[in-house]
């Protein structure tokens, strides 16, 4: 369970860090010592919010919520969140194929759940369309 010691006394977390809190437990971990690109963090922390059904937040969010869970960002040949680890890693490095897969995957449900919108929102017109036909040839039989 996420800690809120890690809080500094007095200090509001920011409205993000639920998801990012929840996040840090499923795939990170408190390493004294070590250091892990932010630019990792965050394409873990997109593929792990399309799982999750979570907003993705920037960057500079996620660095204002880690920030408040305990981890500085800090710069020294690019960004870098100290005393931070992935839970599962390789060698020290995080095995990020399957973010990129997830990634992926999450960019393509979208994009077929968006076809599938415009295509509804096409059979929706096409059907208003063939009722006002219906409604015009009811009036002109009628009207005969």
């Amino acid at each position: 369970m996420f800690q809120s010691s890690f809080r500094p006394e007095g200090a509001a977390f920011p409205p993000m860090i639920g998801p990012v809190a929840r996040f840090y437990e499923d795939v990170l971990s408190r390493a004294p010592g070590t250091r892990t690109r932010s630019a990792d963090v965050h394409a873990a922390y997109c593929a792990w919010s399309e799982q999750a059904r979570e907003p993705v937040i920037s960057p500079r969010v996620l660095a204002i919520c880690m920030r408040a869970i305990g981890h500085e960002r800090v710069h020294s040949n690019g960004r870098w969140f100290q005393d931070l680890a992935f839970a599962d890693c390789i060698d020290g490095r995080a095995d990020l194929s399957n973010i990129s897969r997830v990634r992926r995957e999450g960019e393509a449900g979208m994009a077929v759940r968006q076809h599938i919108q415009r295509v509804d929102s096409a059979l929706e017109l096409l059907l208003q369309v063939r009722r006002d036909l219906e409604r015009i040839d009811t009036a002109a039989t009628l009207a005969n």
